[in-house]
């Protein structure tokens, strides 16, 4: 893997190095002056805290743990300086702008779905294909060429489907999340010790189609949706939950569900243990077939629990088209809101005056 990581990036710089002109400038030369470095540093601290949160939350015990209370209380503190910065400065480096761009708040709650119906196939199938199946890392990473070659018939549906096919980015974000909905189905009724490996490959290519698709869609509705001045600072906001502490987040998010209805199974099948089962005289085959079960079962939960929330998901999409049924005058947005609050504290002011 690191040799072929190697190699990619050897390839990249041959493009860039190769296939740029020398000597050649598109545009004025700019220096990096005037950049807000410190909005920079304070987002980065944010986003550090956060993804510690979610990371050793656990270990510490959330927050009943000292150090998870302390790097919470420094989230606030350095999430109330970035907004603080961002509202007060000339040019800040993510303006305030950037978050009431048009459908900014859509596509950020989408990200964030995507990235919890990801969560699974990374985080609970591991424990599922490590503790059940026995698997070991080469066959771990054997399964990624089914989400490899799902990325790759993501691709080309987004490709025809835009191009020759006129599907809306709407219809497209929900054949990705159908896809997901479809994985997480198959990994349900797979979740048993007689799996095969070769079973888990047809919902990994859901898997992998999925997040091509949603990826790909979003980021392309972004392009539309967002000015260029605040295009890029919008991508950096996106990649907060793509990139940064979204998977960690959600990661966090199943892990505590399944410890919770691994203690709930607990105390539900252990009731059922006494010294008249038919293993009672192998109390280490018993224990480690009952913890087996346990874990089966607590999968299970889980995988069923993601199902429901996929399809939520899509009935929120779908919903989404009926919208206009809602009178708009009940229905005050926040932008509608900050207008009329800007508003009476102007006439405020000329009237002090």
């Amino acid at each position: 893997m690191h040799r072929i990581t190697i190699g990619a990036f050897i390839v990249v710089f041959a493009l860039v190095y190769f296939g740029m002109r020398r000597n050649y400038r598109q545009s004025p030369y700019i220096p990096f002056k005037g950049i807000d470095y410190l909005g920079g540093i304070l987002w980065s601290l944010w986003l550090l805290c956060i993804v510690f949160i979610c990371v050793y939350g656990d270990h510490y015990d959330w927050l009943d743990g000292e150090p998870i209370r302390v790097a919470l209380l420094f989230a606030v503190v350095l999430l109330i300086l970035c907004i603080q910065r961002a509202a007060t400065i000339r040019h800040p480096y993510i303006s305030l702008g950037a978050f009431s761009q048009h459908n900014m708040l859509f596509i950020f709650i989408l990200f964030g779905c995507m990235t919890l119906m990801s969560a699974t196939a990374t985080s609970t199938q591991n424990v599922f294909t490590n503790s059940i199946l026995g698997f070991d890392a080469r066959h771990n990473a054997d399964l990624n060429w089914g989400v490899l070659t799902g990325i790759a018939v993501g691709t080309g549906i987004f490709y025809l489907a835009l191009t020759r096919w006129k599907w809306r980015v709407k219809s497209i974000v929900l054949a990705g999340f159908f896809s997901f909905l479809l994985y997480q189905v198959m990994l349900y009724f797979l979740i048993d010790a007689s799996t095969e490996k070769y079973m888990l490959y047809l919902p990994l290519v859901f898997k992998g189609a999925g997040v091509s698709l949603v990826y790909t869609s979003l980021t392309y509705a972004l392009t539309g949706s967002v000015t260029f001045v605040h295009y890029f600072e919008a991508m950096c906001v996106i990649g907060f939950i793509r990139t940064s502490f979204g998977a960690p987040l959600n990661s966090a998010i199943l892990a505590r569900l399944l410890k919770y209805a691994s203690l709930e199974n607990t105390a539900t099948l252990g009731g059922e243990i006494d010294a008249m089962h038919p293993m009672a005289h192998s109390f280490i085959t018993l224990y480690g077939e009952f913890q087996r079960q346990i874990l089966l079962v607590s999968l299970k939960e889980v995988y069923g629990y993601a199902v429901i929330v996929a399809i939520v998901i899509l009935l929120a999409i779908l919903a989404s088209d009926y919208r206009w049924l809602i009178r708009p005058r009940r229905m005050w947005r926040l932008a509608q809101i900050w207008r009329v609050v800007h508003r009476q504290s102007k006439q405020l002011e000329t009237t002090g005056e």
